[in-house]
C-alpha cells in the first residue's frame, strides 16, 4: 500500500511541473499577455475535468474497485465510451465559443479546443491505472507528457507563441494516451450500453459530486471577482502567489485520492472499522505533509516569494499564517473525503462541499472589506474549518448509528 501513495505522489509531482512548465513557458514565449490568454483557456479545460471526473471517472472508480476483472474491464469502455464523446463535446464547444466570444478568452478557448480529447482521457486513465493497481504505468504515462512538454519547449520559445506552448503540452497528453491505449488496449463500449451503464450504476453519486463541483467553480469564480473590486488587482496578484507558494494541497490531496479511493473501497467492502481507520490514517498523513511543510515556509517564506516572484511580492510573506492555518484544517478532511467517496454518499459530499464553498464566499468577502488582503485570507481559514467539520461529521455520524 505505502508505494501506491508514493506512486500517487510521483503522479501529482510531474502532473504539478507539466502545467507549471506550461505556464512558465508561455509567459517567457509570449509575454504577460499570453500567459493571460493560456491561464483562460487552461481554467476553462480544468473545469470540463472537474465535471467530467465528478460524473463519470469518481463513480466508475467507486462503485468497481471491489469488482471482478471481467467487470470492471466492461465497465471501464462504458466510461471510456462516454469520456471520449464528452471530451468531443467539450472541444467542439470551446472551438464555437472561442469563435464567438473572441478576445483574450477566446483565444484561450481556441488554443485548448483540439487538446481536450486527449487531456482529459490521459487524467481518466491515470485513475484507472491506479484502481487496476498498475502504478508503474500511472508514473510513466505522467513523466511522458512531461518529457514530450520539455522535449518541446525551445521549439515554443523560439516561436515566441503561447500556441505552441498548448500544442507541446497537448502532444505531451496524447503521447500519454497512445502508451495507455498500447499497454491495455481497451475497447470503447456501444454508446447505447455506456449510457445504460452510467444511468443504472453511476448517474445518482455522479450527480451530486457534479453539483458539488459546480458550485464550487461559480463560488471560486465569485471570489475572484468581489477580490478583484475590493482588494484590487496588486494585492490580488500578491495574494494568488502566496497562494501558489504557500498552499500544498493541490498536490497533497490529489497524491493521496487517486491511490486512496480504490485502496478505501476495498477496506469499505471488508469492513466500515477498516476503512473508518484507514480514513483517520489518511487525514493524519495529510495533516502532518501539510503542518511540515508550512512550518518550512513560515521559516522562509519572506526569501521564498522574493526568489520565486520578484522583490515586489516580499511584502506579502505574513499570508503564510493564514494560508498555512488554510491549508492545515484543510488537509484533515482528505481522510474523510475519501471515505465518503468510497461509500458513495454523493449528498453528503455536496453539502459539505456547497458549506465550504458559498461560507468561502461570505467569509472571504466580509474579511476583505474589513482587514483587506490579510482578513481574505483569514477568511479561506475560517471557510475550511466550516467545510472540514461538515466532512468529518457526516463520515462518522453514519458510523455511530450503524
Amino acid at each position: 500500500m505505502r508505494a501506491r501513495f508514493v506512486a500517487g505522489l510521483a503522479v501529482q509531482v510531474f502532473a504539478s511541473a507539466t502545467n507549471f512548465a506550461l505556464a512558465i513557458l508561455a509567459g517567457q514565449a509570449a509575454g504577460p499577455g499570453g500567459l493571460g490568454t493560456v491561464y483562460a483557456g487552461f481554467a476553462a479545460y480544468a473545469a470540463v475535468l472537474g465535471l467530467q471526473r465528478s460524473y463519470i471517472t469518481t463513480p466508475l472508480v467507486a462503485r468497481t474497485a471491489t469488482e471482478p476483472r471481467h467487470v470492471r474491464a466492461q465497465a471501464t469502455s462504458a466510461a471510456l465510451t462516454l469520456v471520449v464523446a464528452s471530451s468531443v463535446l467539450a472541444g467542439a464547444g470551446f472551438a464555437l465559443a472561442g469563435w464567438a466570444i473572441g478576445g483574450t478568452i477566446g483565444r484561450g478557448l481556441l488554443l485548448f479546443a483540439p487538446w481536450l480529447l486527449p487531456a482529459l482521457i490521459q487524467q481518466f486513465w491515470r485513475a484507472i491505472f491506479f484502481r487496476d493497481g498498475l502504478t508503474f504505468r500511472a508514473v510513466l504515462n505522467d513523466f511522458a507528457w512531461f518529457a514530450v512538454l520539455l522535449a518541446m519547449a525551445p521549439l515554443a520559445l523560439r516561436a515566441g507563441s503561447e500556441g505552441v506552448a498548448v500544442a507541446a503540452w497537448g502532444l505531451g497528453s496524447a503521447a500519454a494516451v497512445l502508451l495507455a491505449w498500447g499497454a491495455t488496449r481497451q475497447p470503447l463500449g456501444w454508446p447505447r450500453a455506456a449510457v445504460q451503464w452510467w444511468r443504472h450504476r453511476a448517474s445518482r453519486f455522479g450527480s451530486w459530486l457534479a453539483l458539488q463541483e459546480f458550485v464550487f467553480i461559480v463560488s471560486g469564480y465569485a471570489m475572484v471577482v468581489v477580490l478583484a473590486e475590493v482588494l484590487g488587482r496588486e494585492d490580488l496578484g500578491g495574494m494568488r502567489a502566496a497562494e501558489s507558494v504557500f498552499a500544498p494541497i493541490s498536490l497533497v490531496a490529489p497524491a493521496l485520492i487517486l491511490p486512496g479511493l480504490p485502496i478505501m473501497a476495498r477496506a469499505n467492502a471488508r469492513s466500515s472499522a477498516d476503512a473508518r481507520r484507514l480514513a483517520v490514517i489518511l487525514s493524519g498523513i495529510a495533516t502532518a505533509a501539510t503542518a511540515v511543510y508550512s512550518m518550512t515556509m513560515i521559516a522562509l517564506s519572506s526569501d521564498v516569494l522574493h526568489t520565486v516572484f520578484g522583490a515586489d511580492f516580499a511584502r506579502y510573506h505574513f499570508l503564510v499564517w493564514p494560508m498555512g492555518t488554510w491549508q492545515i484544517i484543510a488537509a484533515a478532511a482528505i481522510g474523510f473525503t475519501i471515505l465518503l467517496q468510497a461509500e458513495q454518499r454523493g449528498r453528503a459530499l455536496a453539502i459539505a462541499g456547497a458549506a465550504g464553498s458559498l461560507s468561502g464566499v461570505c467569509l472571504v468577502s466580509l474579511l476583505a472589506f474589513a482587514s483587506g488582503v490579510r482578513g481574505a485570507a483569514w477568511g479561506y481559514a475560517a471557510a475550511a474549518a466550516l467545510a472540514t467539520g461538515a466532512t468529518i461529521w457526516f463520515a462518522l455520524r453514519r458510523r455511530e448509528r450503524s
